[in-house]
């Protein structure tokens, strides 16, 4: 690692270079420094008799600070870069937490949290596991052998920008960072956003009065504004808005908002072409293309868990046999791109989920948002590796909300009116410019207060995911040799048999990482010293899949060569590490 503590600026290559831990430019003592004109303190909300949504997290000075003690604090396990600059101009952070060398040659599991902006219990979750990790090296043996086998890359907050808007100004829910971009194409760019309409320091929604709107306050909850069931005969009485006016008068509410482009809906499997905030093309953000370039700079990679909006443990992925387009396979020119998980995957999707309601003790059925252009479906489909998500935390079920399409809003308004004091903001009437014969009512659920849970439950939160990540770390592939034979066949020839083991529980590549030739298959070798040569057998091989759980495959070689001179053979991967034996001709 390249080391440039003690200057009091980042070299300029920081901000643009994508790099590995390989080639680190940067470090988090220059990052500190460089941050430090950043905001660091928590703006109070006029109205609020609640503490503040802020208590607990960290803002990103906090957590550039926080990173650089862990680093200190741990300076032969945890290792940190930059690997890019927002356009707000704030460092997006990778960590490497490993015992040891040679680290780059051992399967590896990325974390990353917080591409999507709201979502800051990701980043505490993503620091309480580097801490975690770190500080039990030595004292717990399952984490020692995860350190010593195996690395853990996090990348903690991948949309720094985004995240910011919850520790300053108006409180509200933003996705994107801050590139500025002309949403509503009238040649002024982010001229149009949410307002604080009734003085309380947050951005709520807005209900008006309308018999031609899509929308109906619920019966069983009045306080929730739901889609109106037309197909039984059920008519809208609202239509609904976030909080604010047509600034720019073009007729819309809101639609040239602050901010460019929500890092998880940027990447480039499902990515929707033309949708509002997903970017120019996939992968047009600087903090995607950085996240994309640790695939290829860290090719160790094995497997992703992404702490994010999209799930997949709670309701693990599973296989359908559905066709793609005009009836072809999918996954081909012609039938166009999977959408579900390969069978032979499946499984494996099925067992990490039980495992992780076992580690966590979660249960219920998190809302999970549709895949398309986010870092877990991109993870898998394109990348090729395991990917495993979690919303991280949700609210619990009351068991009261019923069975219907609203059941999720209905018991988040009730969880909340019971448990976060003022995190519902009662409707109250307003007058707005832009419907002045209409009756309009500002309030609604707080910003944040359904995706990250209240201060006193973080610690609980972040424990358990934290022993999670070592659980799913421990699941990576790892190759090894079993028992190795020689057999000697005549004069100077000889026969050497061995097996090639995978000692992790996960496959060395999933069926999808086949299929996309992304991750390395293992490269198995012979290597004969001096006047030896192999007569028969590949001296070079690669290999394909091999199954977890001690699955293993054999090999045998003839080679010719003098009693008592050695041969080694190394089996070798990204993905599943490496191993060596050697053996005496005799």
């Amino acid at each position: 690692m390249v080391r440039i503590d003690g200057e009091s600026k980042v070299k300029r290559s920081c901000g643009t270079a994508l790099v590995g831990f390989g080639m680190l430019l940067c470090s988090t003592a220059s990052v500190a420094q460089a941050d430090s004109t950043q905001a660091d303190s928590v703006q109070g909300i006029p109205q609020v008799v609640i503490t503040s949504p802020a208590d607990g997290y960290r803002n990103h000075a906090q957590l550039v600070q926080e990173l650089r003690r862990l680093e200190q604090a741990y300076p032969g396990l945890v290792a940190s870069a930059e690997v890019v600059r927002s356009p707000g101009g704030r460092a997006v952070q990778a960590v490497r937490v490993a015992a040891g060398a040679a680290v780059e040659t051992r399967a590896a599991l990325l974390v990353v949290a917080n591409a999507w902006g709201p979502h800051l219990i990701g980043s505490e979750i993503a620091i309480g596991a580097i801490e975690h990790l770190a500080s039990s090296y030595g004292q717990d043996p399952v984490v020692t052998q995860l350190l010593d086998d195996h690395a853990v890359y996090v990348v903690p907050r991948a949309n720094p920008d985004a995240a910011e808007v919850l520790f300053a100004g108006n409180l509200y829910e933003r996705v994107r960072n801050d590139a500025p971009v002309d949403d509503d194409q009238d040649q002024t760019e982010d001229e149009d956003g949410p307002e604080d309409l009734d003085g309380n320091g947050m951005i709520t929604m807005l209900r008006v009065t309308d018999a031609a709107g899509d929308w109906v306050a619920d019966s069983t909850e009045p306080d929730l504004v739901r889609k109106a069931d037309r197909l039984g005969g059920e008519r809208g009485g609202y239509t609904l808005h976030v909080e604010g006016v047509d600034s720019d008068r073009d007729g819309v509410l809101n639609d040239d908002p602050l901010g460019g482009v929500d890092i998880n809906a940027n990447f480039s499997y499902g990515y929707e072409y033309f949708k509002q905030g997903a970017g120019l093309h996939p992968l047009s953000s600087p903090e995607a293309r950085a996240i994309a370039q640790l695939f290829i700079d860290q090719p160790n990679i094995a497997a992703v868990y992404v702490l994010g909006p999209q799930d997949n443990l709670m309701k693990p992925w599973s296989h359908s046999a559905a066709t793609g387009i005009g009836g072809n396979a999918q996954g081909t020119s012609a039938g166009g791109p999977l959408t579900s998980v390969l069978s032979e995957d499946e499984d494996y999707f099925r067992v990490v989920s039980e495992r992780f309601a076992t580690t966590t003790g979660m249960t219920g059925d998190p809302p999970s948002k549709k895949m398309g252009g986010d870092v877990l479906s991109f993870s898998y489909y394109h990348m090729g590796r395991w990917a495993f998500g979690s919303r991280g935390w949700w609210i619990p079920d009351l068991g009261e909300a019923g069975d219907d399409d609203a059941a999720h809003d209905r018991n988040a308004i009730q969880w909340v009116k019971a448990n976060v004091p003022g995190g519902f903001v009662d409707w109250s009437v307003v007058q707005h410019p832009d419907y002045p014969d209409a009756q309009v009512e500002v309030g609604g659920l707080r910003p944040y207060v359904t995706i990250n849970p209240p201060a006193e439950l973080i610690d609980s939160v972040v424990s358990a995911h934290s022993q999670f990540v070592v659980e799913l770390g421990s699941m990576l592939p790892k190759v090894s040799f079993g028992a190795t034979q020689v057999e000697s066949l005549g004069d100077r020839v000889f026969r050497i048999t061995t097996n090639v083991h995978n000692d992790g529980y996960l496959p060395t590549v999933a069926a999808i990482g086949a299929r996309v030739r992304w991750p390395r298959r293992i490269r198995l070798e012979v290597r004969a010293a001096g006047p030896q040569s192999v007569l028969s057998g590949q001296a070079v091989e690669l290999v394909g899949p091999i199954a977890g759980s001690g699955g293993s495959i054999e090999r045998s070689w003839v080679v010719v060569g003098a009693p008592g001179s050695t041969v080694t053979i190394r089996a070798s991967s990204p993905v599943a590490g490496a191993a060596t034996v050697t053996v005496t001709l005799q």
